[in-house]
């Protein structure tokens, strides 16, 4: 079995592909069944509260790595597609 997730409209397998299957061919995909915590008013208040405990400070650290981390992919897509 191969598993993949759905991204903006297209399957993203998991792992490589079997180097048997070829392309257009036929495939049946069925989606997995979405686990819903039974007390999901619990688990909202437990990831709240969790949330609320991470300091502003690595909030503020992880987004300016997080920019990092964006202008660093861009520059690489550009060096690849040999644009300025």
């Amino acid at each position: 079995m191969i598993r993949a997730v759905l991204e903006h409209g297209e399957f993203r397998p998991l792992a490589p592909l079997p180097p048997e299957w070829a392309d257009g061919q036929p495939l049946v995909i069925e989606a997995e069944p979405v686990s819903i915590p039974e007390d999901s008013d619990a688990w909202i208040r437990e990831i709240d509260g969790a949330a609320a405990r991470i300091p502003e400070a690595e909030h503020a650290r992880f987004l300016v790595a997080l920019d990092e981390q964006r202008r660093v992919s861009k520059e690489h897509v550009r060096r690849q597609m040999g644009l300025p």
